[in-house]
Order: structure tokens, then sequence, then C-alpha cells
């Protein structure tokens, strides 16, 4: 929230002794009980009266007061403004710090959106000195013509030295054209940084936008720790494109840039590697993010994650090897799109581990929606939308040599392209999958010529499936279980993989007479079930207003009950007796 000045007139010049006598007129009259000196409320000092900030304070010591700064007041020697000092700035009032003086500022500071500092001197704020920090401050104008490069670095710079504050961008369009330097940010045990923009509902208010180089990073977050950002959108126009949105570290770097988390934050325009590029970064969550890339070309993507070490790449931001360590991280509720027939993917995952990504929407329209390389474990995508032009052949492609473990897709409606022997997911030169689970996902009716799963080697591991569309499966399996397929839909091309039918068991039975109050039972024997799963039982002639039930009683057993709650006895006949079992 934007500190607000006092409602009154801010006194210039000779006005500010009739202005004063004025308003204590006006308390006196409103209290009406003693005479209130003015000075004894609200002492206001006139920063006039001091040759500088320094004498200042020097003079006023530890006493309770406001500094009133309605001119360009100097700083000309290290200063610390006390805890009992305000700073009040008119418009025209600012301090202006001698090149290699410091300011530092622990009182409250009563400003509008307008430059308040000047000079080459720094400036840095104590513990609850202010709530937020305003680039304005430094001489940013936010209007989408002015260049605030320089007032914007100047602010972090600020706020990466005061702790517990944040950096608050005003509803504007801020220019910039150099690389924003957030390197170190809360680097070694220092102080994190906080950045936010003004934003509603509907729209970004406050909006970062790029006029400057296309190989560069637009926001320069190596080494930084425990970052946040929110309510904010960076853009990188046509005609504009930077090299990367938000860097979170180079391939090779060896300090580590950790536990960041931004909150509907907007990456939107042209980005020749991508919107938001993580290497040796690790435990990031996103939260009601939206990435957009629309430059047309196969080096770039909307989100690069990996935590690699590079050997031997030509390419400074390309391909990446050799895994090192933990990657873990989130992603919620968001937004990824990437344009462009020539783009590799719209998410490049370069040997990431514990990554989740759960509600989000992919579009792509190059060879595949996400590319995953290298060996990776503990990927989880939940309720997934993928959607792509006819470009897309595959869904998510695993194109890195070694292993892909513990890969969870669910609740997930997926595509695969229109091309014959593609997948939803997809994998190729005799890569192994080993504990693979896709649970409850679809893909298009109208894909009728690809695979949900084409991968060369699955094993050691369970394939759960719950889809309502006809789709194929083609794999060299190794000790592996199919799961909750129902008979026709979906086929195995290759391989020795044992497939479950959906744990389906069934068994001819003639229930007989029913009383009116009187249940019958009959168990079934249903391979893999056991207790806690669920169970669902069907039968095949009519079984009028019978109730027919069923649940796991034990394992491999599936107990159905047929009740009678009608009225009357009732013979139903002998049919076919059906249940199936959906793993939980």
């Amino acid at each position: 929230m934007i500190q607000r000045q006092p409602d009154y007139p801010y006194p210039h010049g000779d006005d500010w002794k009739e202005h004063s006598i004025a308003l204590r007129n006006s308390l006196i009259e409103e209290s009406r009980e003693r005479i209130v000196d003015y000075n004894t409320i609200i002492p206001w000092l006139d920063s006039r009266g001091y040759a500088s900030l320094n004498a200042a304070v020097s003079s006023i010591g530890a006493t309770v007061t406001t500094l009133a700064i309605s001119s360009e007041f100097a700083v000309t020697d290290d200063t610390t403004v006390p805890s009992t000092m305000t700073l009040l700035f008119f418009r025209d009032g600012s301090l202006n710090i001698t090149a290699g003086k410091a300011v530092t500022i622990n009182g409250a500071v009563d400003a509008g959106l307008f430059q308040i500092f000047e000079g080459d001197g720094s400036v840095t704020f104590g513990v609850g000195a202010v709530k937020e920090l305003y680039p304005q401050w430094w001489g940013a104008v936010g209007d989408g013509v002015t260049d605030d490069t320089t007032a914007i670095q100047a602010a972090i710079d600020v706020a990466k030295v005061s702790p517990f504050h944040k950096l608050y961008f005003a509803s504007g369009t801020y220019i910039f054209s150099t690389s924003l330097d957030i390197t170190g940010a809360g680097g070694g045990g220092g102080i994190s940084i906080n950045i936010s923009g003004e934003h509603s509902e509907t729209v970004y208010g406050a909006r970062l936008k790029w006029d400057g180089a296309s190989d560069v990073a637009m926001l320069d977050f190596t080494g930084a720790m425990s970052v946040k950002m929110s309510d904010i959108r960076i853009e990188a126009p046509v005609g504009k494109p930077a090299m990367v949105g938000l860097l979170f570290g180079r391939p090779g770097d060896s300090v580590s840039s950790d536990n960041h988390f931004l909150s509907n934050v907007g990456a939107y325009g042209y980005f020749t590697i991508a919107n938001i590029y993580e290497v040796t970064s690790e435990r990031n969550t996103y939260l009601h993010c939206y990435l957009t890339n629309f430059y047309n070309n196969a080096s770039a993507f909307a989100y690069v994650r990996t935590k690699d070490v590079v050997f031997g790449v030509t390419s400074e931001y390309r391909t990446l090897t050799a895994y090192n360590g933990n990657n873990s991280g989130s992603w919620r509720a968001g937004q990824i799109t990437s344009y462009g027939a020539s783009v590799t993917s719209a998410v490049y995952l370069g040997e990431p581990n514990a990554l989740k990504m759960a509600d989000m929407n992919f579009y792509g329209e190059g060879s595949s929606i996400v590319r995953i390389e290298g060996d990776i474990g503990l990927l989880t995508f939940d309720s997934i939308r993928m959607e792509s032009s006819s470009n897309a052949r595959h869904g998510f492609h695993y194109i890195g040599g070694g292993y892909l473990y513990n890969f969870t897709v669910r609740n997930s409606d997926l595509i695969g392209g229109s091309t014959s022997d593609y997948g939803a997911i997809y994998g190729d030169d005799a890569k192994q999958f080993h504990q693979i689970n896709i649970e409850n996902c679809r893909i298009p009716s109208g894909n009728v010529n690809h695979y949900l799963l084409n991968v060369d080697i699955v094993q050691d591991g369970e394939v759960d499936l719950n889809i309502g569309y006809k789709a194929d499966i083609r794999a060299t399996s190794n000790n592996v279980t199919y799961r909750n397929m129902e008979t026709g839909q979906l086929t195995i091309a290759g391989g020795t993989g044992n497939i479950i039918h959906g744990l389906i068991g069934n068994d001819t039975w003639d229930p007989g007479v029913i009383s009116t109050g009187a249940e019958e039972a009959k168990e079934l024997t249903v391979t893999g079930a056991v207790l806690g799963d669920f169970a669902i039982a069907s039968f095949s002639l009519d079984v009028t207003d019978l109730v027919l039930n069923a649940q796991v009683t034990a394992a491999d057993t599936v107990t159905c009950v047929l009740a009678n709650n009608t009225g009357g006895d009732i013979n139903i006949g002998s049919g076919m007796l059906r249940a199936k079992v959906i793993k939980r």
C-alpha cells in the first residue's frame, strides 16, 4: 500500500508560518477545552533551517519530530536518521547524497510517488522504517516511454540491503534496457528480496517492458535465495526479444539459487531461449504464473528447468547433460504457452528431480509439448490439459539417455498429434521407463493412429489407466502390470507385459427368491484386489428394484450383495455377475 501524505496542503516558503498558525487555530477550535500548542502535537521542523541532513540530525538528536523536506537537502557526511525522526517529503523535496557517503534511515518516511533520492551516495533502510520501497523514489516514471533502468536498479540495490522491505511497482509500464541485477540477494544468509506489483483480478497493473539487447536476461537472479515475486508482468515485445525473462542460474554456476516463490507472475513476448530458465536452482514454487513465448525458433521454450553441469556444450544455454543433485519444485494453477512450429517444445525438463506440476494448461505448436531429457525421477503431473495445433506429435517426449522412473500423470487431457507411431507419452532410442503410473488420463477421440504410451522399454512398475477413448499402448514390457483397462480399449504391441483388464472378476449366479427385507451375497475372485480398493458390480439381467452393491472384503475377494427393499418377494433368475476393482 502506497503511504499517503496528509490531506492538508503542503506549505512552501513564507507560507510555512501562516500554515502553522492556521492549523493551530483549527485544533484550538476543535478541542474547545484548552489552548493547545501546535508544536507539542506535531513538532514540525523545516529542513531549510539546517545546512545538511547530518547537521539536522546532530541538532535534533533523539527528540521525536517530523523533518519536513520541501526542497533539495544535502547529505555531505555519513548520517543515521534515528527511529524518532520522520522524514516528510513534499513534491520538490529530496536528499542529494554526496558520492561515497551513506544514509541509514531508521525512522519513518512519508512520501508520494516522486523522486526523493538523488546523488551518487547510498541509502539503506532499517528494520520497520518503511513497509514498501518504490522505484519512483529514485526517479522512475512508469509511463511506458521513459527509460527507468537506472531508477529500478537503484531501488533493487537498496532492497537487497534493507531487511523486510518490499519493492513495490505501482500501476504503470516501466521501460528498462539493461539486465536488472538481483544476483546474490539473500545469499550467504543475506537479505532476501520481495518484488511485488499493483494488480487486480483481471489485469496486471504493473509491467516491466524490455527495450534492450537479445542476448541477455531481463531479470538475473543468479545466486539469489528465497526471492518472492508477485502480481507483476514482464514483457519482451516484438522487435525487442530478450534471451531469457527470469534467469535463476547459468549452466556451470557453482552458487545455489533456491527456494523462490512466484505468484501471479506473467512473462509474455519474444524470448530466444525461454521465459523462465532455471539452472542450479531448487525448491522453487510457481502459483498462478503465466508464460507465453512467441519466438519461433527450435531453441526457444517457455520454460526450461535443469540442474545440470555442462560438458563440451558449444552454446551456454542449450542441451545440458550430467545429473547433479536434487531439483525439486512445484508449479500450480498456471499456463505455459509456446507459439511457432519450429519450437521444439513449450517446456524443457533437463534431468529434474521431484518436480510437480498441477492444474496447469500447456499449449505448443512444436514437435512436443513437454520435452524431457536425462536420468529423471519423481515427476508428477496432475490435472494437466494439453492443447496444440496439428504440429505437435507428442505430449510428453522423453529423449534423454538413461531412465525415467517414478513418472506419474493423472487426471489429465493429453495430446499426441495426428501422425501414426507417435504418442501422448513417447520415448525413443531404447529408453527405459520404470514405475510409470498413468491414471485417469485421456486423449482426444480423433487421434486414432497413435498411442497413449509409446516407448521401447517399460519395466518394473505399473501402468494404471482409466481413459474414455480408444487408445493403444506399444512397448516392450518387462515385469509390468497394466491395470484398469477395459477389454478391447487397449492393446499392447510387443513385450511380455501382464494385462489385467480393470481387475475384473465374474461368475454365473442365481440368487433365487429374495424375500422382502432380505438379501443374498456372492463372493467373486478378483486377483489383485486389496482391502481399501473401490469396487462396483453389475448383473447381466434386470435387477428390477433390487439394490446391488460390492466391496473388497479380503485379498483377491469382492463380496457382492443383492438386497430387496421393495415390500415383495423377487426372483430375477440366473445371470452373469461381474465385479470391477479400482485401485485406491
